[in-house]
């Protein structure tokens, strides 16, 4: 599996133990996946909130654990899924508890049900985890992070906000499609790519042509030769 870690959001007063039992049983299967969360890595005496920024910003997808508490509109949790969203993160809720409603902005999130059976909720997350870096799994990012784009661009106010929207809107279509190539035809994709390099490398292997210089003579008015006198 590629780099980066699953951030765990989780609150502390209806999911204390089930949060660091998710990390432990994530990084204690095969395949190892890495986990973050409070308790694990905030050294005592650290400031948090930079912290939590930072690692929600280094993650590869964010596991919010739905409970009554966590989704409560002033909460810990919420502040986390709201950074979450702007990061334009991978999303997974997973149900803990089986009347709990979710949070409208992820309503239409795929759920992991951890209500029915524990097992089984572990295998789903497992199998929605590894999907990331699958390429099917990432051109689903790269559509996501569209849409979500699309949404900033319908509530954004300022002209300079709509611009930067719109050439990440841009930059994200060739994305798709370069990811969609890939999904469709994965063996000449990489070809492709391969002859890329290979041509790159061949153009480094050039010597550098030698800039020829422009030679100028200049004439300089001086003085006839004076002999000397003695």
């Amino acid at each position: 599996m590629s780099s980066g870690h699953c951030f765990i959001s989780y609150s502390n007063r209806d999911a204390k133990d089930f949060g660091p039992q998710l990390s432990l049983e994530l990084e204690g299967e095969h395949p190892y996946i890495e986990t973050w969360y409070d308790k694990k890595n905030i050294p005592a005496g650290q400031k948090w909130d930079s912290l939590i920024s930072k690692a929600i910003g280094d993650c590869k997808c964010f596991l919010f654990v739905v409970t009554d508490d966590s989704k409560v509109e002033d909460s810990i949790c919420m502040r986390e899924l709201s950074l979450a969203l702007s990061y334009k993160k991978p999303i997974f809720p997973i149900c803990l508890q089986p009347d709990v409603e979710f949070p409208w902005r992820i309503r239409d999130f795929q759920r992991i049900d951890f209500c029915e059976s524990r097992r089984k909720g572990m295998a789903q997350l497992r199998l929605a985890i590894q999907r990331i870096d699958s390429p099917e799994g990432q051109l689903d990012a790269l559509k996501a992070r569209f849409s979500a784009a699309e949404r900033d661009l319908n509530n954004a106010n300022k002209e300079e906000d709509k611009l930067r929207i719109k050439a990440e809107l841009d930059e994200l279509t060739e994305q798709i499609k370069r990811q969609e190539e890939i999904v469709r035809n994965p063996k000449a994709a990489e070809e492709k790519t391969e002859k890329n390099i290979q041509s790159g490398l061949e153009r480094e292997r050039q010597p550098e042509k030698p800039v020829a210089g422009k030679t100028s003579t200049r004439f300089i008015n001086t003085p006839p030769f004076i002999a000397p006198t003695y």
